[in-house]
């Protein structure tokens, strides 16, 4: 969750904690009591068939969605959390990727020349990510000088 910075704290004097928490305080006090349900002409000569509902429900949904969006939850992915975590080190890089319904974040640090898709910073874990990567590494360079070794002390063994 992001933290309200450091205006924003001072203006509510501690009411709240989060960007969150201020954006579903708002959400559940808005006034919605006048909204209706439209009918919405998806192609613009009033038929029936070409028409659309739009609720009450609906409508509260995308605004919903619309603030969350204003202070970085997109997509169900926290930029915030992404910005702090590449802020903490210049090696570091993020990329969202957007496919279909799904999005996801590629994360990246080229200190150790490595990187994740992720969902959450929490998922982040590149070092593991290197560690697993070298040991296969060793494991086929491993297997490859055993066999030439197998091979060599057999007498069928090429000269490379």
């Amino acid at each position: 969750m992001a933290k309200l910075n450091g205006d924003w704290w001072d203006g509510f004097r501690g009411s709240f904690q989060t960007e969150e928490d201020v954006i579903e305080f708002i959400f559940e006090n808005i006034d919605t009591s006048k909204w209706e349900d439209s009918y919405i002409d998806a192609a613009g000569y009033g038929e029936p068939n070409e028409m659309f509902k739009e609720t009450v429900e609906d409508k509260k949904e995308v605004l919903y969605n619309f603030m969350m969006s204003l202070i970085g939850k997109n997509r169900g992915i926290d930029l915030n959390q992404f910005a702090e975590w590449q802020a903490e080190d210049p090696n570091r890089s993020v990329e969202i990727k957007l496919a279909g319904e799904a999005t996801r974040a590629w994360v990246w640090d080229s200190s150790i020349m490595k990187g994740q898709f992720v969902k959450s910073v929490a998922e982040i874990d590149l070092l593991a990510k290197k560690e697993q990567a070298e040991r296969a590494e060793f494991e086929r360079l491993r297997a490859k000088f055993e066999a030439k070794e197998k091979s060599s002390a057999t007498g069928n063994g090429k000269e490379d």
